[in-house]
């Protein structure tokens, strides 16, 4: 993937390019020249590199044994010994230049301590930070730059240490974002499929399986799709964008009111006119539980009305007295049964 033109799913994408953002930059020269080419490029790049070192590149802090030093050495030396057409150099030649030979070696035992070390103390002073809810609780999390984050049931939100305006995100959530006009810093929330950028607003984001919903609220929101080609979409106050990565598909809708869609930070889950498939599906994201129904006739009914959405006990309570049905609650199997 060397063509000129790229977007930033490109970017996270290439291997070659994290190697790069690595410091590997032997590895690919290509990456260099590309950067450099314009300022473009460059910016590109560098929302890139935030990405990969700020939210998807987990590090595990290990003691340096001996092995591990000469096993580094003796894979960079391999790389030594190959001639650039991938044969080995000749004996005889190798003989000739011995001391340069062992002056490499030396170079290079010499530089893998510093640089594995300098790696680890940059990963131990700037550690991933994780906030992780349950089935069915919900967290109120205050970041280092104020910024307010309701996590609902089953989610986990994560970001480095010193960078926590860069935040990847599964399951849901929602962000109030502290702005920041004295410097202009954008917020960034990444999900497998896309990247919301903001400098200070009130927004939903909703991860689950394959599928990706945005609800804004207030302010306005740069939203990427990073597996689509389709340009970035800004977003207003009440636009409420979908993506499914199954169907490769973006939908943009207006509604009236937010308020239905980021109900739950409040305990509440608003429906009105829902099929109960619908309600169900909602319930299981949050609980972590699967439905079984009796007959199709059952996912058709209509439910206009609230539910608790850290309660599941109630809420399938008034389910079942609402709409004149039996519901049971396997909690092992974590499975609703329905009839």
């Amino acid at each position: 993937m060397h063509e000129n033109k790229k977007n930033i799913n490109d970017l996270l994408k290439s291997d070659s390019f994290k190697q790069y953002v690595a410091g590997d930059d032997d590895n690919d020269p290509f990456w260099k020249d590309w950067v450099n080419s314009n300022a473009e490029n460059q910016l590109l790049a560098e929302q890139a590199k935030n990405i990969i070192l700020g939210l998807q590149f987990s590090f595990k802090l290990e003691e340096l044994s001996e092995q591990k030093v000469n096993a580094e050495l003796k894979r960079t030396l391999d790389k030594i010994e190959i001639g650039e057409q991938g044969k080995i150099l000749n004996l005889d030649s190798v003989s000739k230049n011995k001391r340069a030979f062992t002056w490499m070696k030396a170079v290079a035992a010499a530089l893998i301590v510093p640089i594995v070390a300098i790696l680890s103390y940059y990963f131990m002073i700037n550690p991933t930070i994780s906030h992780h809810s349950d089935f069915g609780e919900q967290m109120v999390i205050i970041l280092p730059d104020d910024t307010k984050v309701s996590l609902n049931g089953n989610s986990e939100l994560t970001y480095r240490k010193n960078n926590p305006r860069n935040v990847y995100l599964k399951g849901e959530a929602f962000f109030n974002v502290e702005k920041k006009p004295e410097t202009g810093e954008n917020f960034l929330v990444v999900t497998d499929e896309v990247v919301v950028e903001v400098l200070g607003t009130a927004f939903n984001v909703n991860e689950r399986e394959d599928q990706t919903e945005v609800a804004l609220e207030e302010g306005g929101v740069k939203l990427r799709v990073t597996d689509h080609d389709s340009q970035d979409i800004l977003m207003e106050p009440g636009d409420v964008v979908t993506y499914s990565s199954r169907t490769k598909e973006v939908f943009t809708k207006k509604v009236a009111e937010v308020q239905p869609l980021v109900s739950w930070k409040d305990g509440v889950l608003e429906f009105e006119d829902a099929p109960l498939e619908l309600v169900m599906k909602r319930i299981e994201e949050i609980y972590g539980y699967t439905t079984s129904y009796e007959s199709e006739e059952l996912k058709s009914r209509k439910v206009f009305f609230p539910l608790p959405s850290n309660d599941l006990e109630k809420a399938i309570r008034i389910l079942e007295k609402t709409l004149g049905m039996e519901a049971e609650l396997l909690r092992e199997d974590r499975k609703i049964s329905l009839r």
